[in-house]
């Protein structure tokens, strides 16, 4: 999958460059209460881990998780999995 756009949302592969995104959302109260894998400080490091993860998890299973984004760049709503 590369990409699917419309004028509000892009759906598209997670890339090195989301990391401090993803990280931002993971510090956030209401995604660690309710999220038995995710730990209240999730290391900054482990997010550079699973983005790395999944591009390599993607060359065997193209399904594999993707970034849901406003157009506004570097917002992150949701992974697609």
């Amino acid at each position: 999958m590369n990409q699917i756009e419309t004028a509000r949302i892009l759906i598209r592969p997670y890339r090195p460059s989301d990391a401090d995104s993803v990280w931002q959302v993971l510090r956030r109260k209401e995604i660690y209460d309710t999220t038995y894998a995710i730990p209240r400080n999730y290391p900054r490091e482990r997010v550079d881990w699973w983005i790395q993860f999944v591009e390599s998890a993607r060359k065997t299973v193209p399904a594999t998780n993707s970034a849901c984004l406003t157009s506004t760049p570097g917002l992150i709503l949701a992974t697609a999995a």
